[in-house]
């Protein structure tokens, strides 16, 4: 069972919805739902289905809510997604497997990506680059507990270059 599949209520969508860190309660509030009310026939779970794609819509035109926040309110979303969707496991893992026994996960996506040159070292790290934008931004904080370090390197260039001083790409706490 996916819980969460671009259904997000426009109530919490109009407080900013994935972009407002508030979202980790609300979702955990609505997991917490989920899991006493369907958890004795569902052993399967899916927190998030194609974060990706639920925070690219935050960062340009496509898909819902297409708020063209790039550089913003996509990282927002990414950071937000993946401590959701930790939140959720660990809910999961700590109150509902031992009675439950079920398995809980995310659904990643991405697309995949070849170097234009095989032979090329410099095409060989722009496909790894690729891939860390779009999969491992999920995936290495989940396993490693940051952002893997191309993007962090490249956010800081970027942020360097447009003179922004925010720091867009948020840091994981201790805890987190």
């Amino acid at each position: 069972v996916t819980i969460y599949h671009w259904d997000l209520p426009q109530c919490i969508q109009d407080l900013g919805g994935w972009c407002n860190k508030q979202i980790i309660e609300f979702f955990t509030l609505y997991v917490r739902v989920v899991f006493r009310t369907f958890g004795d026939r569902v052993k399967y779970w899916i927190t998030i289905n194609e974060p990706y794609l639920v925070s690219e819509s935050y960062g340009n035109e496509s898909g819902a809510p297409a708020l063209n926040k790039s550089g913003f309110g996509d990282y927002l979303a990414v950071h937000h997604t993946i401590l959701a969707h930790a939140t959720a496991y660990h809910l999961y893992n700590r109150e509902f497997r031992p009675l439950q026994n079920g398995q809980i996960g995310i659904s990643l996506n991405m697309e995949w990506y070849y170097p234009k040159n095989v032979n090329s070292l410099e095409d060989h790290y722009a496909a790894h680059r690729a891939r860390m934008w779009q999969f491992g931004i999920f995936a290495h904080p989940l396993f490693f507990g940051d952002y893997p370090e191309d993007v962090k390197k490249r956010v800081m260039e970027i942020n360097k270059f447009s003179g922004i001083s925010l720091k867009r790409l948020l840091d994981f706490n201790e805890n987190e």
